[in-house]
């Protein structure tokens, strides 16, 4: 029986959780399961709708599974019992014992425990009281076997060969006073009034330079200062330290003052600029001629003098307070007692009249005519035209009848038409006649009659979405969390996805290697406190010029046998540059390297096991692989499709004369294989 079958369900009853699946109808042969498992070697990818369950068929790797193993294979899925242990000489499989865990196995280790400070293994070292392996003992200067029986004064000098037991003082003597005296160790010297040496001088400064004060006021006769000491002298110095009466300067005259200086540097002040012996203070301005209307008889300084002329008469007044009578108001120069006319005679002849107010200046127009001229109106009104007739009285002479829009404020006004034939059209308000804005100042298409203000920024609390000039009225929005790095106070609401919070952290510890004293906070992970660091002792062989972060525990300090630093050569004695003897290694890897990188090699065939090269490594195999390292049961050999009684071994399907782990994959492998 074979075939498909069509199932299709509904959950619950819900017709609008419909399935619908198609089966096969397996014959029996076990067509319809196989191994689904990928992890399995005899995992095969079948094609879709030809295997639907797993039939337990799948084979996996076999090894060990036991992490803490040193033979642990990551790959296994079943152990075959093949796990080995590191023991504590650090030997994968091995038994050996390190009862001091000074990482040297017991069965070749010199010493078993620790070397004393004298060498001697698990020995008592250097005994109380002693300083040394030999048994000599400190004297009394701390030196281990040294001969100095006493040192009193504890300088470190021995007291048989100490020039002072004691102490020197500051002046050099042995247990000495000290520096008691005025100078110290010594007193001032007679006739000298310091403990440099120096004298007192004409003065009396102790080492002065003044060499002579004749006059004995206690100023040196080189600094002596010549001038007035007179305090009403106009040139009074303060500062002088000699007098000279013939020096002083006073006021002389009534209006002189002094200066006010007192540095001597004062003069006599004259006070009248004009030298007229009237004080400025006392000066009197005015005008000095008698005959003038604003004469002054106490004026001292001239002024502009004023004076009656024509017509005009003096107010009187000796003091200056005077002024001109004004006799001829209209100023046409006849006194007002003559004038006839108080004012202007106009152009007519008029005295004060209004002047050529009259359409022909001085007269009307004539009756009957149309201007100065004589003209009269024509048929249509025009003053002097020649239109003589005009039957309709539309005020269009009959020979002018154009017909076209008449209204000057339309769009098709015609200046020539004097017939309106109802033709006009005007402009939209607010447009012209090609329907352009009258006023648009900010050219952005929208008149500014019909502009509409608001907040025109979209997504702004305060958007208005009619409106089409912005006025300022949008708030300000950003991050207000105040741990961001881009946090403003000023803003006006808070916009969380414009926040910063990266740019400003990052490590601002000052001693790492990436330190940032611009950041605002401190993320210890991104934090790098290796890259920088190395060794800075200048003794050591691999000593780090470029290093900013001193690590002492990566100091090396000895070279081996090759000059290698920190090398593990022990002796070179044909200097040809090739070890001759290692030191023990104490980080062989997987592979017995020492500072090998190999972390496993499970199946121990010298191969770490990132390096295998999986294939067939049987030589008598049809498909034999000479580059695989590791056999991944894939061999194929003659006559190997059944076995047989007349195989010499059986159950050695691969042919190598062996029935091991290979042999049991290669069955594994043609599981569910259908035979014709």
């Amino acid at each position: 029986l074979s075939g498909q079958i069509r199932v299709q369900y509904y959950t619950h009853g819900d017709p609008e959780q419909e399935t619908r699946a198609v089966f096969p109808i397996c014959s029996g042969n076990g067509e319809c399961g196989a191994c689904t498992d990928e992890t399995a070697l005899n995992f095969e990818p079948y094609p879709e709708g030809t295997v639907f369950y797993d039939d337990g068929s799948c084979v996996y790797p076999v090894g060990c599974t036991d992490v803490t193993a040193c033979t642990f294979d990551a790959d296994a899925v079943v152990d075959d019992g093949s796990c080995l242990y590191t023991d504590e000489c650090g030997v994968c499989g091995g038994t050996g014992l390190d009862q001091d865990g000074d990482g040297v196995c017991d069965d070749v280790d010199p010493c078993v425990g620790e070397y004393d400070e004298c060498g001697i293994c698990s020995g008592p070292g250097i005994l109380d009281g002693q300083c040394d392996c030999d048994g000599n003992v400190l004297d009394a200067l701390g030196e281990c076997g040294g001969a100095c029986v006493s040192d009193e004064d504890g300088d470190g000098v021995c007291d048989d060969v100490d020039p002072c037991v004691g102490a020197l003082d500051t002046c050099g003597v042995c247990n000495g006073p000290g520096a008691v005296y005025e100078c110290g160790c010594a007193p001032i010297l007679e006739g000298e009034c310091d403990c440099d040496g120096n004298q007192l001088d004409a003065v009396g400064e102790c080492g002065g330079d003044c060499e002579a004060d004749t006059d004995g006021d206690g100023v040196c006769d080189v600094d002596e200062v010549l001038g007035c000491l007179a305090p009403l002298a106009c040139n009074f110095n303060a500062f002088a330290t000699d007098s000279d009466p013939d020096l002083c300067v006073y006021p002389f005259t009534p209006c002189e003052t002094c200066s006010g200086a007192t540095d001597g540097s004062g003069v006599v002040l004259a006070n009248d600029d004009d030298l007229d012996g009237v004080c400025n203070a006392d000066e009197v301005e005015g005008c000095q001629d008698p005959l003038a209307c604003n004469y002054h008889a106490q004026a001292t300084d001239p002024l502009p003098c004023e004076y009656a002329l024509g017509c005009d008469l003096c107010s009187g007044g000796t003091l200056g307070s005077g002024f001109v009578i004004d006799l001829d108001e209209d100023d046409d120069g006849i006194c007002n007692d003559e004038d006839t006319c108080f004012g202007v005679i106009d152009e007519c002849g008029v005295c004060a009249g209004p002047g050529a107010v009259y359409d022909c200046g001085c007269s009307p127009i004539p009756l009957g005519d149309c201007d100065c001229e004589g003209n009269e109106l024509d048929a249509v009104g025009v003053c002097g035209g020649t239109c003589d007739q005009d039957d309709n009285d539309d005020g269009i002479c009959d020979y002018l009848q154009v017909e076209g829009c008449t209204n000057p404020a339309a769009c098709n006004f015609m200046p020539e038409a004097y017939i309106d034939d109802d033709s006009c059209f005007y402009a939209t308000l607010g447009y012209d006649c090609n329907g352009e804005c009258l006023d648009d100042e900010d050219g952005d298409g929208v008149c500014d009659p019909f502009e509409i203000l608001g907040c025109t920024e979209l997504g702004n609390p305060m958007y208005n979405p009619y409106a089409t000039e912005d006025d300022g009225s949008c708030i300000q929005g950003g991050c207000m969390v105040p741990i961001a790095c881009n946090y403003d106070p000023n803003l006006d609401y808070a916009i969380i996805e414009m926040c910063d919070f990266e740019s400003c952290a990052g490590c601002s510890i000052p001693f790492a290697c990436n330190y940032d004293p611009a950041l605002q906070y401190v993320v210890l992970e991104l934090c790098d406190f290796t890259s920088c660091g190395g060794c800075l002792d200048l003794f050591a062989c691999n000593y780090d010029a470029t290093a900013q972060i001193s690590a002492p525990t990566t100091c090396i300090y000895e070279q081996d046998a090759l000059g290698d630093c920190g090398g593990d050569c022990l002796e070179d004695a044909d200097g040809d540059g090739v070890c001759d003897v290692y030191a023990p290694c104490s980080d062989a890897d997987a592979l017995g390297v020492c500072g090998g990188s190999c972390e496993s090699d499970v199946n121990l065939n010298g191969v770490c096991d990132v390096d295998e090269m999986l294939g067939c490594t049987y030589a008598e195999a049809l498909n034999y692989d000479e580059g695989a390292t590791l056999d991944d049961g894939t061999c194929t050999f003659p006559d190997t499709s059944s076995l047989s009684a007349e195989q010499p071994c059986e159950g050695d399907v691969t042919g190598d004369g062996f029935v091991n782990v290979s042999d049991i994959l290669l069955t594994l492998s043609r599981f569910n294989t259908l035979c014709e």
